[in-house]
């Protein structure tokens, strides 16, 4: 049940993609990984600093929306 000023929260395209390009770049650096040092794992580090920034700009998204305007 919704109520009068209830407002559903969309992730902007600009995150999308991010997540996106996120995503394939990792897969991507996966399997040369795999390939080419497949005993020294240094994906994790990547995903690790990624995944980090991705959820810095995602809870930075989701603190400030509304208030771009309101100077």
């Amino acid at each position: 049940m919704e109520t009068i000023n209830s407002e559903k929260r969309h992730f902007p395209l600009y995150l999308k993609e991010r997540i996106a390009t996120c995503l394939v770049t990792c897969v991507f650096l996966g399997i040369l990984n795999l390939v080419v040092t497949p005993h020294e794992w240094w994906i994790f580090w990547v995903v690790l600093g990624w995944s980090m920034n991705l959820i810095k700009q995602i809870l930075f998204w989701y603190f400030t929306k509304g208030e771009e305007g309101k100077r």
